[in-house]
């Protein structure tokens, strides 16, 4: 992918332009001006352009945006604040032009980033098309594939593993079942091929082949490595929450590996890890992915969950009837264990995938190894039954002091995110000035828990973070909450496991602080630096010039500022999360 930023606004381009190269995205430079952007974009091989109506020049936005778009080059756009008439129309008619990447103001970095990353959808673009407005011409080959149905590839070769493969984009038109469109191998589903669609599928195209260009083997066993498997869960997970079709993932663990390295020596677990690695790489499907976790742990990636258990089973019985030579010649077997997870049946999102099927692992090898142990034992996908519960933080300040715990509870649930927890953020009004959203309402997100990830509000900035607003009447209700953590901003009745007293230099607690909590940890805000933290007495610094630029963008200043991320780590390690 290659970014030709062109807002009209030096500053914002500059500090976009960062962003994306942070990402690891390539930028083709700036453009303060209409007339020659197509040109510019052409030169420096940009194939997405952002964009903004404040870039100067005569060329009419909508005009300007249907050439960029029949040159064949994606368009994020930038058309200003959501409850302005003219900004509205200007995205509905980008929309029918197949312009689904919308930023709304206030704009932020870290928005247009991930944006750029994450190519939308028509519903994720918040705006129905401008049915008057003129779309894009079809060419004559979209017309043909429009005319019938078609299954085929979208996408250009690229190598995974040791051959090369067509890439699994698929299309498949008229009425069909999405499910077993997916369980076949398709990575897109959808009941009609116009030229948008088509524009959608060559943006997420372009994402995947990058994501498989940029794939890295592990030296060893020659499977993906760590880093790449995040990757690749990530695009999954996407998948689910837009189709609903779930995947499956299998936790591998050699047994008593410790006792091979001991026995034989590290080249033959060396050995014995290669062997491994292969014979998982031969007993899979191709639409199956395997991947080496760490040291003796091996995770395999099924599409669909039809057949995931049989195979599992058989590669668990396969396993131990091999026999693995050694470098010394020496003949042994091995055996593993296996923890078998479904997407959208035992977790909601790729985190509690992995600790669901850590859990089964454990379970497998607790029964006496050499076997493979499921999650849940139904075979369909469920509502997630909920065994974990969220530990309540609460944020509190007295009446005396109107500010500081807002800022508090927004920056510790970005923290609490980098641990990989999943934190809900409760907060009484309609919005937060810390992140660029609005919130939903806890009414409704109670009212179906195990829908809360979809119903409710997610933060572009902290995808960790959902945001929702009300005033929680009891904990019981909350802890039903699919989630890790939840932190309350504001006054709460309810007993929480966690009060943080927020307070600055020189106030009080008038008196002392609801006795609800658990556990109390004065938080002492924008202090100097002579103050000093202690376990039950956390000090934030001073960071005014951070704080005006977080709220400017919309974002948790913690994220960019070194000081105010120690300060709240530190806040994280003595509230024991």
């Amino acid at each position: 992918m290659r970014v030709l930023v062109a807002t009209g606004i030096e500053e914002l381009d500059r500090d976009i332009s960062a962003e994306l190269s942070g990402q690891e995205i390539d930028i083709a430079g700036e453009c303060y001006y209409r007339k020659g952007l197509l040109s510019l974009a052409k030169d420096r091989k940009a194939d997405s352009v952002v964009l903004s109506p404040h870039l100067p020049g005569q060329t009419d936005t909508v005009d300007l945006v249907r050439e960029i778009r029949m040159a064949g080059l994606r368009v994020v756009l930038l058309p200003g604040r959501r409850d302005d008439p003219k900004a509205v129309a200007l995205a509905r008619k980008a929309v029918a032009l197949g312009v689904y990447d919308i930023v709304w103001d206030p704009v932020s970095p870290a928005a247009v980033t991930y944006r750029v990353s994450n190519p939308a959808t028509l519903a994720e673009a918040g705006v129905e098309p401008d049915e008057n407005a003129a779309g894009m011409p079809e060419s004559p080959a979209v017309k043909k594939q429009a005319s019938g149905k078609l299954l085929g590839k979208l996408a250009g070769k690229f190598k995974r593993g040791q051959d090369r493969r067509a890439e699994r984009f698929r299309k498949i038109l008229g009425a069909c079942d999405t499910a077993c469109c997916y369980a076949a191998g398709a990575d897109e589903c959808v009941a009609e091929l116009d030229a948008q669609t088509v524009e959608r599928i060559r943006a997420r195209t372009m994402k995947m082949r990058e994501m498989w260009d940029q794939a890295e083997k592990d030296p060893l066993t020659g499977l993906f490595n760590r880093r790449f498997l995040g990757k690749y869960l990530a695009e999954q997970e996407r998948r689910y929450r837009e189709t609903g079709v779930p995947f499956s993932l299998l936790m591998c663990d050699l047994d008593h590996f410790k006792a091979v390295n001991d026995t034989y020596g590290h080249d033959a677990g060396d050995a014995v890890l290669k062997e491994f690695a292969a014979f998982l790489a031969g007993g899979v499907r191709q639409v199956d992915l395997v991947a080496r976790y760490g040291g003796e742990e091996f995770i395999i990636i099924f599409t669909g969950l039809d057949d995931a258990r049989g195979i599992a089973e058989r590669l668990c019985r396969g396993w131990a009837g091999q026999r693995i030579k050694l470098p010394d010649g020496q003949v042994i077997s091995s055996t593993f264990s296996g923890g078998l997870a479904v997407m959208g049946r035992d977790a909601r999102d790729v985190g509690g995938l992995i600790r669901a099927a850590d859990g089964a692992l454990y379970r497998a090898k607790g029964a006496g190894r050499n076997r493979v142990s499921a999650a849940c034992s139904g075979t369909a996908p469920q509502k997630t039954k909920i065994t974990r519960v969220p530990k309540i933080i609460t944020v509190w300040s007295p009446l005396s002091i109107p500010i500081g715990k807002t800022f508090i509870a927004a920056n510790l649930a970005a923290v609490l995110t980098w641990k990989g927890y999943s934190v809900l953020l409760i907060v009484p009004g309609p919005e937060i000035k810390w992140f660029n959203m609005q919130p939903d309402s806890l009414e409704k997100l109670l009212a179906d828990p195990h829908r809360a990830w979809k119903m409710s509000g997610r933060c572009e900035e902290v995808p960790g973070v959902t945001l929702v607003a009300g005033i929680p009447k009891s904990a019981k209700s909350l802890k039903r909450l699919p989630v890790d953590i939840i932190v309350i901003d504001g006054v709460s009745a309810i007993s929480s496991d966690l009060l943080l007293a927020v307070t600055i230099p020189g106030g009080t607690l008038n008196g002392g602080v609801p006795p609800d909590a658990q556990k109390i940890i004065t938080v002492v805000n924008r202090a100097a630096q002579c103050y000093q933290s202690t376990d039950n007495h956390i000090v934030i610094p001073e960071r005014a010039d951070d704080a005006a630029r977080g709220m400017k963008r919309g974002i948790p200043p913690v994220i960019y500022s070194k000081e105010l991320a120690e300060a709240f780590i530190k806040l994280e390690t003595a509230a024991g999360l």
